[in-house]
Parts: C-alpha cells; structure tokens; sequence
C-alpha cells in the first residue's frame, strides 16, 4: 500500500513504521511547499476513520497566512473530523506558523530543536493525543 493514497489503521506496527519513517527526516527543506500535500491529504478518503493529518517541516513557508486559512476551513467545515498535527523541526523553524497550523486544525503541536537525537517520543506522544476525541463547536454557558 502507498503511504499517500490510502488511510492507515492507527496500531503498534504502523505506529513504529511512523516513528521510523520520521526519524530519517532532516530539516533542510527551507522554502518548502507544504500546501500542496497538506490539500492532497484533506481530499484523501479516510473511509470510516477520522482523518488525522500529521505535518513536519521546518516551517520556511513563503505563504503562511494561505496554508493556516486552508486548514481552519477544512476543518471547520461541516461533517469534517479532521485534525492537523503539527511537528516544527529545526531551531530556524517557524514555531508561531507550526503552532497556528496545529491550533486552526484542531490538532497537537510538538517542536524538535536541532540537535534532537530521536523524535519517536514526540511522535508517539501525538500519536496518543490524536487516538482521544477532540471537542468541536463547544460552549459554555454560566448563569
């Protein structure tokens, strides 16, 4: 199964498959284009589960406002469960972009600072956040 065009069962082996995956990635993507995949992964079916999008980069965007507006309406929409986590990965990431990314989706955001010997804590601590429900649309009311 390719990674990109399928939903993946949240479970011991495709979490250390993740956690693997992750910690080969390097922060040297400065510029990046992260709207792209981040779109690709809100149109991805996720049949019966709920979608949880998990985003690592160094945070070197040349349209921050563009990405966070895209993922608020996405999440926000009606019927959507989506939630986008955030890893911000290297000292001159753009920590406010990661946070606001995660905070418009509704997600969790972990930093890796230069130097970071291995992320699978950080991985799996997101992990565990993404697999609890999440409140949408809450308010309270005091009289």
């Amino acid at each position: 199964m390719d990674r990109f065009n399928d939903y993946i069962v949240y479970n011991d082996k495709s979490k250390n498959k993740a956690a693997d995956e992750i910690s080969k990635y390097k922060p040297d993507f400065y510029g990046t284009d992260i709207l792209t995949p981040i779109k690709m992964a809100y149109e991805l079916d996720s049949g019966p589960y709920k979608k949880n999008i998990f985003l690592l980069t160094d945070g070197e965007v040349n349209n921050p406002d563009e990405i966070v507006n895209y993922v608020h309406n996405k999440t926000f929409k009606e019927g959507s469960s989506a939630r986008t986590h955030a890893f911000g990965i290297g000292d001159g990431c753009d920590v406010a972009l990661c946070k606001s990314i995660s905070e418009n989706g509704r997600g969790t955001f972990s930093f890796a600072a230069d130097g970071t010997p291995d992320l699978r804590h950080l991985v799996i601590k997101a992990l565990k956040k993404a697999s609890m429900e999440s409140l949408k649309d809450c308010r309270v009311k005091w009289n």
